[in-house]
C-alpha cells in the first residue's frame, strides 16, 4: 500500500493557500474563506498535475481532455450557484443539466461547441478521463475541509446541520467505492488515509 505522511499532506495542502490570495490589493470581508467553484477548478488541475505522476493508470490518459473536463464540468453552477455535493438531489442534478444548455448560449463557440458532451462524459463516467476527474473531485473537496478556513467551518457548526453525518457518510461510502472499482489505486489509498487522518472521520463514526 502506498503511504501518504502527514507532510506531504501539509504540502498538498499549502498550494491551497493561494486561494486566501486576493488580487487589486482588496479583502474577502466572510468570517471563514470558503472556496470558490473557480478556486475548486484550479485546485483540481494542481490535483490532476500531481496524481499523474502517482497514478500508473493516469499515464495514459488524454491528459489535454482531463484539463477540458475540469475546466467545464462546474460551468453550469454559473446559473445554479453551487449546491454542496452531499445535498444535491435528483431536482437538482436535472436543474444542472438544463443550465449546462443555458450556459452554452452565452459563452464563446470554441467552449460552446464541446460543454454539453464534456459534462455528459463527466457525469455519467463515460471515460476513464471523466473517472480520473470525478476523482479529483471528491480529493479536492476532501483537501479542503483540512485547510485551516475548512476546519473552522466545521468547528463552527456546519457539521451539525442535522443531516449532515449521515449525507457525508454515504458520501464517502460512494466515492470509496468509485475508486476502488475504477483502478485508481494510489489515489484510493491516499483518499482513504486523508480521511482517516480527518476531522470527517470522527464526524461520520460518532453514532
Amino acid at each position: 500500500m502506498k503511504k501518504i505522511n502527514k507532510k506531504e499532506i501539509e504540502r498538498l495542502l499549502y498550494i491551497y493557500k493561494i486561494n486566501k490570495v486576493i488580487r487589486y490589493g482588496q479583502k474577502r470581508e466572510e468570517k471563514f474563506q470558503t472556496q470558490s467553484v473557480a478556486e475548486h477548478i484550479a485546485d483540481m488541475i494542481f490535483l490532476a498535475y500531481y496524481f499523474r505522476e502517482l497514478e500508473p493508470l493516469a499515464k495514459n490518459l488524454n491528459f489535454e481532455k482531463v484539463i477540458k473536463i475540469i475546466l467545464l464540468h462546474d460551468l453550469g453552477e454559473i446559473e445554479t450557484g453551487d449546491i454542496p455535493a452531499i445535498f444535491k438531489t435528483k431536482q437538482d442534478f436535472a436543474d444542472e443539466s438544463k443550465a449546462i444548455r443555458v450556459v452554452k448560449k452565452k459563452i464563446p463557440k470554441v467552449f460552446a461547441e464541446e460543454i454539453l458532451d464534456t459534462y455528459k462524459n463527466f457525469e455519467e463516467l463515460r471515460e476513464k478521463e471523466s473517472i480520473f476527474v470525478k476523482a479529483l473531485d471528491a480529493m479536492d473537496a476532501l483537501l479542503f475541509w483540512q485547510t485551516e478556513d475548512g476546519i473552522e467551518m466545521l468547528k463552527s457548526g456546519y457539521k451539525n446541520k442535522k443531516e449532515f453525518p449521515q449525507k457525508e457518510k454515504e458520501y464517502y461510502l460512494k466515492k470509496t467505492a468509485l475508486l476502488n472499482e475504477s483502478s485508481l489505486k494510489t489515489m484510493s489509498q491516499y483518499y482513504e488515509q486523508i480521511y482517516r487522518q480527518s476531522e470527517m472521520w470522527e464526524i461520520i463514526n460518532k453514532e
